[in-house]
Order: C-alpha cells, then structure tokens, then sequence
C-alpha cells in the first residue's frame, strides 16, 4: 500500500517519461543506504571489547 501512495504522490510533480527514471533513483538509493548500514553494523558489533564494552552497546550508543 505505501508503494502505491509514493507512485501517486510523485506522479503529481513528475511526467509518465520522468516518474520511472525518479522511482530508480528512489530504489537504487534505498538499496544502497540499506547494504552500506549492514556493513556499518557488522563493523560496529565487532568493536567488542573497545573501551570495555560489548558490541551491542556500541549500536545502541550509535542508535541515538
């Protein structure tokens, strides 16, 4: 459903020739934010131990 909403909303500024190269933009963006913060996390887990505290502590400190 919120998919559907993003097509409409952006459909009211971008032309049908326009709208798909935004939306890959959007998607592609999207993606790439979600691969680069599984690989900060993975980075920020394995800090255990750095100033005396577990690596789940580091992402909830990073978290805020």
């Amino acid at each position: 459903m919120g998919s559907n909403l993003l097509f409409r909303y952006l459909s009211y500024w971008y032309t049908g020739i326009e709208l798909p190269t935004r939306l890959s933009f959007f998607w592609v963006a999207y993606q790439s934010t979600s691969i680069v913060s599984a690989f900060l996390a993975f980075g920020v887990l394995h800090m255990r131990g750095v100033n005396g505290m577990a690596g789940w502590r580091w992402v909830s400190m990073f978290r805020l």
